[in-house]
């Protein structure tokens, strides 16, 4: 269970975020300023800059946070729904005999649960990582969920409101891709047959399913007989993470051979330029928008990296003097740009000459597909000379954008 020394301060984030607010304030105050009196010294600019490097340290202070908060809420919301149960039911008891496992090894399990995990192994053949008999076992439906949601947590594609598809086999999954918003109906009389033919523009993509893997992850045998430490939570974070940081660069800029198909590889040229040398300006974004088909704008998010957005909070219109960036203020608030909100997506380019930098769109159009069934090893020979056991995670995902021109790019000149 999480207890309250490990669970984000709710009371500390919502302090954070006034303190981001009130640092925000100042600094485009002091910027209206500045514009005012014409003061563009070295002096002044570098004043300005340490008010937004002192709003940048509070919002990777949020972020943090929040990335701990979503984690947590994750791990919590499971463990209320594991407490109410049905302990009889096959699904649990393997459950719980595969956190036996996770704890003290199928060599120290008891033989009961020895035969409820057996149901559940998978040769090393099947995930051609090996030629040993037994190479793991499948992880449960639960433990599972909870991996993907932490994905969501730490991944900027999972965040963005993408097409999640969970299969259950891993077989080639076709799916259409078509873009049909240039195309309307018509009038025709009563009682008249139309002879206008305006098909969508059809093709098909393939969802596989590419195999990924953690990495090791090396525990001490003294953290695992740890009774006090949840262990399931422990490890289901640190594997998740590692693989949602890996998919995450695919499913941005995959190239489509031999690895997922990033939203990059096919999304549309907005035909928006902004200059590397100067910054991002508000005419920049406002046509970025609005070259994506109003269909597709209402449940839009921009996506860019971290760096790219400290760019962003820094500009406001020329004439208003509006900003471009607005913080959150209450706790689960999203900050907007433009009043749409945004994901941080560290694996998007960045922000210099010929990269596509900054991306608008509904992310909805991109398909994330997942096979249910990953596969937990765990390695205890390997590493017994320093008193640590070795777990890996095997996990299957592809992606696709089924409808290229719902997300639109900004390049750099």
């Amino acid at each position: 269970m999480i207890t309250e020394k490990i669970k984000p301060d709710v009371g500390k984030l919502q302090l954070m975020k006034r303190e981001r607010k009130a640092a925000y304030d100042k600094a485009m105050a002091f910027s209206n300023e500045l514009d005012e009196k014409k003061d563009f010294t070295a002096e002044s600019r570098g004043k300005f800059e340490a008010m937004i490097a002192e709003m940048e340290a509070i919002s990777s202070r949020i972020e943090a946070e929040e990335r701990l908060l979503a984690v947590s809420d994750v791990i919590e919301e499971h463990e209320e729904l594991r407490n109410e149960q049905n302990q009889e039911d096959p699904k649990v008891k393997y459950a719980n005999a595969f956190r036996s496992f996770l704890r003290y090894g199928a060599a120290d399990m008891q033989p009961e649960e020895r035969k409820i995990l057996a149901g559940g192994m998978v040769e090393s053949r099947a995930l051609g990582v090996g030629s040993g008999a037994v190479g793991g076992y499948l992880v449960p439906e639960d433990f599972y969920n909870q991996l993907v949601d932490i994905m969501k947590a730490f991944g900027g594609m999972r965040a963005s409101g993408a097409t999640i598809l969970t299969t259950s086999g891993g077989n080639d999954l076709p799916i259409p891709i078509s873009d049909d918003t240039a195309n309307v109906g018509e009038i025709v009389a009563e009682g008249s047959a139309t002879n206008s033919t305006t098909d969508p523009t059809f093709s098909q993509g393939i969802l596989k399913s590419y195999l990924y893997s953690s990495k090791i992850i090396r525990v001490g045998v003294a953290l695992l007989q740890d009774e006090a430490v949840n262990l399931e939570a422990m490890i289901g974070k640190w594997l998740a993470t590692r693989i949602a940081r890996i998919t995450n660069t695919h499913f941005t800029k995959g190239d489509d051979d031999g690895e997922p198909e990033g939203f990059l590889q096919n999304c549309g040229d907005s035909g928006v330029t902004a200059a590397a040398a100067t910054a991002i300006t508000f005419e920049n974004l406002i046509s970025l928008m609005h070259s994506v088909d109003p269909s597709y704008q209402a449940n839009g998010v921009f996506m860019l990296n971290d760096a790219t957005l400290a760019i962003a909070k820094k500009m406001k219109t020329s004439t208003e003097g509006i900003p471009l960036w607005l913080p959150g203020v209450a706790l689960r608030e999203p900050s907007t740009i433009l009043g749409k909100p945004y994901v941080i997506n560290q694996d998007m380019p960045a922000y210099t000459s010929g990269q596509k930098a900054i991306a608008f769109g509904d992310f909805s159009t991109f398909f994330i597909r997942d096979v249910r069934g990953a596969t937990m090893m765990r390695l205890v020979e390997r590493y017994a000379d320093y008193l640590q056991v070795g777990f890996l995670m095997f996990s299957r995902h592809d992606s696709v954008l089924t409808v290229p021109n719902a997300i639109k790019y900004m390049d750099v000149t």
